[in-house]
């Protein structure tokens, strides 16, 4: 082998380095693009005293928009079906003081940073509106699964029944545990 060989081979090597070396870094960045807009969904009880509103709401805590997959309610661990008006139906039944109500569809967008009550009396009043409490604190479990607008991550929140006697509850979030604090219940 002559010196030109040698310097071809070696140009060839760099030049392949180099190729894996971008290829990695490319695939660094878009990894820390999609995280960088990962959306995180709490689900949250709230029980307001004060004549002011009182129920379950999700909230987007993430840093971007997440898309509703789908729905699953349970009530009394009985599954119900999705998050939407027949569900919602059930779970009233015949009480005469109808709560605030709002679906979750397939395909709905919470924006980041976005809150959405999804049933909710306004003004709560313990005495007349304890039923609601009963229902969102200690008999309904909801799951929500959702992504990011890049797709394909099947993220999840969710939301058990307490357990009588119990203070916060343990909110799970893809995996992770997080402890709800202040009216947040």
């Amino acid at each position: 082998m002559d010196v030109n060989s040698i310097t071809a081979i070696c140009a060839v090597i760099i030049a392949l380095a180099s190729l894996a070396v971008t290829l990695m870094e490319a695939r660094s960045t878009r990894e820390h693009d999609r995280q960088s807009v990962r959306p995180v969904l709490r689900i949250i009880r709230i029980k307001t005293h004060g004549d002011r509103r009182t129920g379950l709401k999700v909230e987007n805590v993430g840093l971007g928009p997440a898309v509703i997959l789908n729905t699953a309610v349970k009530l009394d661990g009985k599954p119900i079906g999705s998050w939407d008006r027949k569900a919602f139906d059930i779970m009233v039944g015949s009480n005469k003081s109808i709560p605030h109500f709002s679906a979750l569809r397939d395909g709905d967008v919470i924006p980041a940073g976005g809150e959405q009550f999804i049933i909710f009396i306004d003004p709560f009043r313990e005495r007349r509106h304890s039923w609601i409490w009963e229902l969102v604190a200690h008999r309904l479990t909801l799951d929500v699964r959702y992504e990011s607008l890049y797709g394909g991550e099947n993220f999840s929140a969710s939301r058990e029944p307490r357990r009588p006697g119990s203070g916060n509850l343990l909110l799970q979030t893809s995996g992770l545990r997080e402890a709800s604090v202040g009216l947040s219940t």
